[in-house]
């Protein structure tokens, strides 16, 4: 039987449902400041069945996905927000910070530029241009661009955080590191929770270090064991940093501090280095220094020692530490290699399974390989792929150079290095055959 509501019942019945996602916002948002996040996306599941066309819900549940590194979830729900409702600054520049985070920077910089041409409170603006110049300077190389977009922010609000702290990177890229450390002091004055943690902003390339002019002249950085050794004598020294190292093996993390009474009470520590995917090595032009890169973040950082006892120890741990962490990752699983008639134009595809790790991320993960045409799709599974799935990414290989590399145990590395877009894909396998199979099908692809 089919009943007709009237016009005032149908208002009401709007109106409840209404009232009723009114309360549940309510409820997720608590949730979310309770650092909740998995129960309050189901709130916001329930709003959405109510109403598919919530814009703030869509753009929640985005924001949650977002901060949980669900990228793909995440932006699905931002577009799906802007499709309901295109005037929305906030959601586009959340977007644009997406985007910017997976290093698309071409959609990121267009989607930073169209929220600054929307109507937008000051905190919105600032934030964009905060993070448009930081873009600029970090992806294009755009030192001018960057100071112009960093002036713009800072007339609108002197003392907004974000652009003085991108602003020290930029002081940093011109090599005027003095300013910067004044300048990130400033930062830490405004923002106390700026000291507490390693930087509160994604991809910052000035990541908080104090500075200070050494013995040779050069501006280097406070490093870790410097700061340890100003209180303690070597003896404690040695003993307290072995029991750092541990701590850093476990997390395959390395915390600093800015006394031992830090450490010793449970403070938090004033910044930590992610060892997975980095680079351990002696410094070339001080001795008496060692150097870890984070390929990941593109940063440097210089630790000074006052003996070669302590660099070789140092050194030896934090390199064992990064290459257990690489074996770890590579020993999951085993590699196929097979060769098949693709039925696109008869061309030959290859598929199997290898290690991959990128320009971006740095830890092992394994993925299934498809070689066709002139490019290299990988998916999370086989199954993925047999089921017609979008692949999780692609590589070109039109401009692309692969080689062997130096791998670690019982496995084949090679690198495969995007000459265009400046990006370099690490990839293993379980034996020499088959590296060598990829090399040469990839090679192929550019003759």
């Amino acid at each position: 039987m089919e009943v007709k509501l009237n016009l005032n019942q149908s208002s009401f019945i709007r109106g409840k449902e209404q009232l009723d996602n009114a309360k549940l916002h309510v409820q997720a948002e608590k949730l979310i400041s309770e650092k909740r996040l998995e129960e309050a996306s189901e709130i916001f599941c329930r709003i959405l069945c109510n109403n598919e066309t919530d814009v703030k819900a869509l753009h929640s549940l985005a924001v949650i996905n977002h901060r949980t590194g669900q990228f793909d979830a995440a932006r699905t729900l931002y577009l799906h927000a802007l499709k309901v409702d295109p005037e929305r600054p906030k959601i586009i520049f959340n977007l644009g910070r997406l985007e910017h985070e997976v290093k698309r920077r071409d959609a990121a910089k267009m989607h930073y530029e169209t929220a600054l041409s929307m109507e937008c409170d000051q905190e919105l603006k600032c934030s964009t241009l905060a993070y448009l110049g930081l873009l600029l300077l970090e992806d294009f190389d755009d030192l001018y661009g960057a100071e112009e977009c960093f002036e713009k922010s800072l007339v609108l609000n002197p003392k907004h955080v974000r652009t003085l702290d991108h602003q020290s990177a930029l002081l940093v890229r011109q090599d005027r590191r003095d300013e910067a450390a004044l300048l990130h002091e400033i930062v830490i004055s405004l923002s106390p929770e700026h000291r507490k943690c390693w930087c509160p902003y994604f991809n910052s390339l000035f990541d908080g270090r104090l500075v200070k002019k050494c013995d040779t002249g050069r501006v280097s950085s406070f490093s870790f064991t410097e700061k340890m050794q100003s209180r303690w004598k070597d003896s404690d020294f040695l003993h307290n940093a072995r029991r750092l190292v541990e701590k850093a093996r476990m997390n395959r993390s390395l915390d600093y501090y800015a006394n031992s009474d830090s450490y010793q009470n449970g403070l938090s520590p004033r910044g930590t280095i992610l060892l997975s995917g980095c680079n351990v090595e002696r410094d070339k032009d001080d001795s008496s220094v060692f150097v870890i890169r984070d390929n990941v973040k593109k940063r440097t950082y210089e630790c000074r020692c006052s003996d070669e006892f302590q660099m070789k120890s140092w050194i030896d741990h934090l390199k064992q530490i990064v290459e257990d962490d690489r074996r770890k990752a590579i020993d999951r699983r085993p590699t196929i290699f097979t060769e098949e008639e693709s039925a696109k134009k008869g061309s030959p595809k290859y598929t199997g399974w290898m290690k991959k790790r990128g320009w971006y991320n740095s830890s092992w993960r394994d993925r299934f390989f498809v070689l066709s045409g002139t490019s290299l799709e990988y998916y999370v599974s086989s199954d993925a792929f047999a089921a017609g799935q979008d692949p999780q990414g692609c590589i070109s290989l039109k401009s692309c150079l692969a080689q062997p590399k130096a791998g670690s145990g019982n496995h084949w590395e090679l690198t495969i290095r995007d000459n265009m877009k400046r990006r370099t894909f690490e990839c293993a396998c379980v034996s020499e055959t088959d590296r060598s199979k990829w090399i040469l099908a990839i090679e192929s692809c550019n003759k």
